[in-house]
């Protein structure tokens, strides 16, 4: 995980970019991720091919869940959009 942030810090990455790296790197099936956080695997998949936002609510959710930094990603991410 540090190798890939290491490697990218100067790209800006979408978070369901990011986030599908991490379950990648991590080995974990989207499918058991949803069911581990609460949702619907659809929404999961939603969220990281960016057709649905990652609220601040569900920012936190992956930050504990991955033990990430994604809110501030995320505050970010809304200035520059």
């Amino acid at each position: 995980m540090e190798n890939y942030l290491e490697t990218h810090a100067k790209e800006l990455v979408p978070v369901g970019a990011f986030l599908r790296k991490c379950l990648v790197i991590l080995n974990i099936q989207q499918k058991r991720f949803a069911e581990y956080i609460g949702v619907r695997s659809s929404n999961l998949n939603k969220m990281l091919k960016g057709e649905r936002p990652i609220s601040h609510e569900m920012a936190i959710i992956l930050e504990i869940s991955l033990e990430l930094k994604l809110l501030c990603g995320l505050k970010c991410r809304q200035k520059i959009n």
